[in-house]
């Protein structure tokens, strides 16, 4: 029998999803009624966006970092990517640099075991210390890390 992953959602709980979903969820039928009444060309079209717009929709509400005991889900927007524990040494917060400008806005990022840091699609507070929920965040994404690591080295462990 194969086990099923029970996937949490461990961040975020963002303020920005309220007007993407809001957004989309007008657009939808605006864009049927209208691809509706123009044809049928028109109603392919306008049918072709409006699931274009729905999967987006679904992509942009569940952004976030997953855990379960096998590991950790990164999903953002067009791509996922699955960890497994055993990749996975620690998380940190960090601003978010790109080339030329300022930072705006920090990231949780992840460490893999091999030293590679990637940057996780859950942006936080601007700079500086992790302030409100983002250190509650780390701590609980650290803490199931290390709970991890303990159940693989216990496993690993003859007798």
């Amino acid at each position: 029998m194969t086990r099923t992953r029970q996937w949490r959602q461990v961040a975020p709980k963002a303020w920005w999803r309220a007007p993407f979903i809001v957004g989309y969820s007008l657009a939808i039928p605006v864009v049927a009624v209208l691809g509706a009444s123009m044809g049928a060309i028109q109603f392919a079209w306008s049918t072709a966006t409006v699931v274009a717009i729905a999967y987006f929709h679904y992509r942009a509400r569940t952004i976030g970092i997953y855990t379960s005991d096998d590991g950790v889900r990164l999903r953002g927007l067009v791509k996922s990517r699955e960890l497994g524990w055993a990749d996975v040494a620690e998380f940190f917060h960090r601003p978010s640099r790109y080339v030329g400008f300022e930072p705006v806005h920090g990231s949780l990022w992840v460490v893999l075991e091999d030293g590679e840091e990637l940057k996780t699609p859950v942006k936080m507070q601007p700079e500086g210390e992790p302030p409100g929920n983002t250190t509650a965040i780390l701590a609980e994404l650290n803490g199931e890390a290390r709970q991890a690591h303990a159940r693989i080295a216990a496993a690993a462990k003859p007798g």
